[in-house]
């Protein structure tokens, strides 16, 4: 109801550029989260999440009381009942394990297989203590970003800036010298999204899009056409937020990561209605 009840054509209207149409879209956007979106608080829990049996609940709880026990009376004999409840439950668990790999081994499933084994061996506590060129930790944000984006360059292409003029070759079809944005066409794109919480620099996840399709259709096909007139794309559009991903080897070597850039949302409806007028022209032609 946020997003229906705002007369967008008015509020559009006294933009006067490409930067404060996208300001002023996605500050409406942020106010209704703000204002409608629940927070769900992050626990931060890092490392694997047991389900257990009824006999490895038991020896859980076993294990948990002698603890106390143990904690109370600091006597060798609770101390070793603790040892080997602890030591139990471990086998117990072991074997639970085993037995899984066993059955998925045995399934002669290989994408089951190739899933397990990803699994097993991702990175899922974020970024490892970084080391530089000298074997030395980085322990300041600022270092280990700048360890990143050296690494991260240093596989990429430099632009030297150069702009070859070649020859404008001679058309033997129609130019397409028009893109329509229809409402149409900008809810099917919205639709397509997949609901994802990550957001790009301008804070709005892809799940909003998604959701809200019905209400941001018009008012985004608005803006995508005064872009196109304006003849220029929102600065934030072009800036993106990176993220090191884990691939593998040593967990402190940043060239063992690889570089995930979240941008914009809008951008990427923009470039979808784009790619389908470019491939219906051509596909006419």
């Amino acid at each position: 109801m946020h997003c229906a009840n705002i007369d967008w054509t008015q509020l559009l209207s006294g933009c006067c550029d490409a930067n404060e149409l996208w300001s002023c879209f996605t500050s409406v956007l942020a106010e209704g989260i703000n204002l409608f979106v629940p927070v769900l608080r992050n626990r931060n829990f890092v490392g694997k999440r047991f389900t257990f049996s009824k006999v490895e609940r038991k020896l859980y709880l076993k294990k948990k009381t002698l603890w106390k026990k143990f904690k109370c009376s600091k006597s060798e004999k609770c101390g070793q009942k603790y040892k080997e409840a602890a030591k139990s439950l471990k086998s117990a668990l072991k074997n639970k394990e085993l037995a899984a790999e066993k059955q998925i081994i045995l399934s002669n499933d290989t994408n089951r297989l190739h899933k397990y084994l990803k699994s097993a061996n991702s990175q899922n506590a974020g970024v490892a203590p970084l080391k530089n060129n000298a074997g030395f930790i980085l322990t300041s944000p600022l270092d280990v970003a700048n360890e990143f984006n050296e690494s991260f360059v240093s596989v990429g292409t430099l632009d030297d800036g150069t702009l070859h003029v070649t020859d404008k070759p001679t058309l033997l079809t129609d130019a397409l010298n028009l893109v329509y944005f229809g409402e149409l066409e900008t809810y099917n794109s919205c639709r397509k999204l997949k609901s994802k919480f990550s957001v790009g620099p301008d804070g709005i996840p892809s799940v909003v899009y998604r959701e809200l399709a019905t209400c941001l259709a018009e008012p985004l096909a608005m803006i995508f056409c005064l872009i196109m007139q304006f003849g220029s794309l929102p600065d934030i559009w072009k800036s993106a937020i990176v993220i090191p991903l884990y691939k593998k080897g040593s967990a402190s070597n940043a060239k063992n990561y690889r570089p995930i850039s979240l941008t914009c949302i809008g951008c990427k409806l923009f470039e979808s209605t784009i790619k389908s007028n470019l491939q219906a022209h051509l596909e006419a032609n």
